[in-house]
């Protein structure tokens, strides 16, 4: 079942492509940002800026491969918070 956004969020993109359920906004952000359309797809962003953590990937079904993908945006995240952090 598609999930309707509200009807403030509905929007048409600069391309024409229009923007009517939440899928739609995730598909569109996905391809317009990373220039991938996979599913699963997988990005971890810093929650400040929206930028990359680790370098974006698609499926992983090999749990200690994902893992390791997983630790990669831990430590991207807590080095970038040990610079900001007051002291």
């Amino acid at each position: 079942m598609k999930t309707d956004l509200a009807a403030n969020e509905q929007t048409t993109t600069p391309e024409g492509r229009c923007i009517k359920t939440i899928g739609n906004k995730w598909s569109y952000m996905q391809t317009s940002k990373f220039e991938a359309n996979s599913q699963p797809f997988y990005v971890l962003l810093d929650p400040a800026t929206g930028d990359p953590l680790a370098t974006p990937q698609g499926a992983d079904f090999d749990p200690a491969s994902y893992l390791k993908y997983l630790d990669s945006g831990l430590n991207a995240f807590k080095s970038i918070n040990q610079k900001t952090a007051p002291r």
